[in-house]
């Protein structure tokens, strides 16, 4: 996946919001969602929130919303008071505004009162401890270009019964341990493993390299066609195409609250936002959560409590 362009100045600027707060929220099922539509008390209206997070809290789960405004001033009075009335009548347990460039004393005052938490991330030249403004990244990444099934010679009039007309992107494999998949992606997962034998460390972007993948170890593991199941085969013969490429992704820095400082750039080859998260510790170290984005996503809808999320387009 590439990506023809950067996203617009805000959208970076939700994203690295929403890179922060995977960092800093650290419970057990966690859901951290950019541009989300979450529903009104009264109405069910979905209104669009920048970051929605879901974070269990014992028996409940804990939804807060963040808006995020990427403006050189600071929000004023008026604004603030949009939001605060925006976040109130959404499904919300908490609302927080965040501001590139703080907030003026009476929009502070005003979100105290009502009990909206309010942050500040403001963009740094130079950061006074990491003065990184690029990363280095080699992709390298593995496109399936033929996959041969093989079984034992006596197995073959059954798997024809069984398999004909079938395409190998319908085989579900499952392997010894219960883990079950598509065929294709088990034989992807291989590719990649077989990326770090060393007699393979000379291959270029576009080689094509092959695999021969021994299933007779996996005693217990089945294959399954939409007919219904199937021997396991006695290997499969794979063959690949490597894409390497290698690219500078410029770094931009943002300084929030209580010692976090995030690093953001755009990978226009991986199509994703790569941010770089510190965080600093009470004893003077700092903890660095890398995390990657979509720099356009997509929006999801948020349900009623006793209903899960799902994408929309």
């Amino acid at each position: 996946m590439t990506i023809s362009g950067n996203p617009p100045k805000w959208k970076i600027v939700e994203n690295t919001v929403a890179a922060i707060e995977r960092s800093l929220n650290l419970v057990s099922g966690t859901k951290v969602i950019p541009n989300a539509s979450v529903p009104e008390r009264v109405s069910d209206v979905l209104r669009q929130v920048d970051v929605y997070l879901e974070i269990p809290t014992g028996p409940r789960m804990l939804r807060i919303g963040v808006e995020v405004r990427d403006k050189a001033v600071p929000l004023d009075l008026p604004e603030v008071e949009q939001l605060i009335a925006k976040l109130k009548k959404l499904d919300l347990d908490f609302g927080c505004i965040v501001s590139r460039a703080g907030f003026t004393n009476t929009a502070s005052e005003e979100a105290n009162r009502n009990g909206i938490e309010l942050r500040t991330i403001a963009e740094v030249e130079e950061p006074d401890w990491w003065r990184a403004s690029e990363m280095k990244l080699d992709l390298r990444q593995i496109e399936l270009v033929h996959l041969q099934v093989n079984f034992q010679p006596e197995e073959l009039p059954l798997v024809k019964d069984m398999s004909g007309g079938t395409k190998v992107s319908e085989l579900l494999m499952t392997l010894d341990n219960g883990e079950s998949g598509a065929l294709i992606a088990f034989a992807l997962a291989e590719g990649v493993e077989a990326l770090n034998r060393s007699e393979l460390a000379h291959l270029k972007d576009q080689d094509i390299f092959t695999a021969t993948i021994d299933l007779r170890s996996y005693h217990g593991g089945s294959l399954k066609c939409p007919r219904g199941p199937l021997p396991l085969p006695q290997s499969l013969y794979v063959s690949y195409r490597l894409h390497h490429r290698t690219e500078s992704v410029k770094l931009a820095a943002y300084e929030g609250s209580e010692g976090v400082n995030a690093f953001t750039g755009i990978s226009t080859a991986w199509g994703k936002q790569i941010t770089v998260v510190a965080r600093l510790e009470s004893n003077g170290s700092r903890t660095l959560t890398f995390t990657t984005d979509d720099p356009h996503p997509s929006k999801t809808s948020v349900s009623q409590r006793t209903q899960k999320a799902e994408p929309t387009d």
